[in-house]
């Protein structure tokens, strides 16, 4: 897989400063016509990113087509998800 480079994302705080932080403006294909287009927000710390359930609907993706796995993160209280490859 090739790497690509995206610039930051740039936010204006009310008090005048700006806040800048790592995202990815796509436009996402599923099966039907066109595509939506969408920000993520990178965690470039992170080995695989997380959406929520509502956005497996929008994209087509069948929630329990994947592997069911526990999810962790900051805290104490894993909950299950389901791992799904997106291309």
């Amino acid at each position: 897989m090739s790497a690509l480079v995206f610039p930051y994302g740039v936010r204006f705080l009310e008090d005048g400063r700006l806040d800048i932080f790592p995202a990815l403006e796509a436009e996402v294909f599923g099966r039907g016509k066109g595509g939506i287009r969408a920000l993520f927000l990178i965690d470039s710390g992170a080995s695989v990113s997380l959406l929520p359930s509502g956005d497996a609907g929008v994209l087509r993706i069948r929630m329990d087509g994947g592997k069911k796995t526990i999810v962790r993160g900051i805290g104490d209280s894993p909950f299950f998800g389901y791992a799904h490859t997106v291309r």
